[in-house]
Protein backbone atom coordinates (compact mmCIF):
# COMPACT_ATOMS: atom_id res chain seq x y z
CA UNK A 1 0.00 0.00 0.00
CA UNK A 2 1.50 3.32 -1.09
CA UNK A 3 0.39 6.38 0.82
CA UNK A 4 0.94 9.86 -0.64
CA UNK A 5 2.53 12.43 1.65
CA UNK A 6 2.34 16.18 1.10
CA UNK A 7 4.27 19.30 2.03
CA UNK A 8 1.84 21.99 3.30
CA UNK A 9 1.81 24.15 0.15
CA UNK A 10 1.76 21.06 -2.05
CA UNK A 11 -1.46 19.89 -0.40
CA UNK A 12 -3.22 23.23 -0.98
CA UNK A 13 -1.95 23.42 -4.57
CA UNK A 14 -3.20 19.89 -5.25
CA UNK A 15 -6.66 20.80 -3.94
CA UNK A 16 -6.72 24.02 -6.00
CA UNK A 17 -5.69 22.08 -9.12
CA UNK A 18 -8.30 19.35 -8.59
CA UNK A 19 -11.07 21.93 -8.14
CA UNK A 20 -9.95 23.96 -11.16
CA UNK A 21 -8.91 27.05 -9.20
CA UNK A 22 -5.42 27.03 -10.74
CA UNK A 23 -4.85 27.11 -14.51
CA UNK A 24 -1.75 24.95 -14.62
CA UNK A 25 1.10 23.34 -12.76
CA UNK A 26 1.87 20.33 -10.65
CA UNK A 27 1.32 20.44 -6.91
CA UNK A 28 5.00 19.72 -6.11
CA UNK A 29 6.01 22.92 -7.96
CA UNK A 30 4.40 25.26 -5.39
CA UNK A 31 6.06 26.62 -2.24
CA UNK A 32 4.59 28.59 0.70
CA UNK A 33 6.04 31.84 -0.70
CA UNK A 34 3.89 31.40 -3.82
CA UNK A 35 0.79 31.82 -1.67
CA UNK A 36 2.20 34.92 0.05
CA UNK A 37 3.35 36.71 -3.09
CA UNK A 38 0.10 36.24 -5.04
CA UNK A 39 1.94 34.70 -8.01
CA UNK A 40 -0.35 31.70 -8.42
CA UNK A 41 -1.76 31.01 -11.91
CA UNK A 42 -5.44 31.37 -10.96
CA UNK A 43 -8.31 30.74 -13.34
CA UNK A 44 -10.33 33.89 -14.09
CA UNK A 45 -12.40 35.00 -11.12
CA UNK A 46 -10.20 33.48 -8.39
CA UNK A 47 -7.93 35.42 -6.02
CA UNK A 48 -6.54 35.08 -2.51
CA UNK A 49 -7.68 37.32 0.31
CA UNK A 50 -4.98 39.40 2.06
CA UNK A 51 -2.54 37.44 4.22
CA UNK A 52 -3.83 37.00 7.78
CA UNK A 53 -1.71 36.09 10.80
CA UNK A 54 -3.40 33.65 13.18
CA UNK A 55 -1.93 33.20 16.65
CA UNK A 56 -3.29 30.43 18.84
CA UNK A 57 -1.74 30.30 22.27
CA UNK A 58 -1.61 27.12 24.35
CA UNK A 59 -4.12 28.71 26.74
CA UNK A 60 -6.66 29.08 23.91
CA UNK A 61 -6.22 25.42 22.92
CA UNK A 62 -6.63 24.18 26.51
CA UNK A 63 -9.74 26.34 26.98
CA UNK A 64 -11.39 24.99 23.83
CA UNK A 65 -11.03 21.40 25.07
CA UNK A 66 -13.23 22.01 28.14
Amino acid sequence: KCEKTYFCSELIADIYLKFGVLKQGKSHEFWPKDFEEDTLPFQAGFTLSPLMHVDISQEDVEHSEE
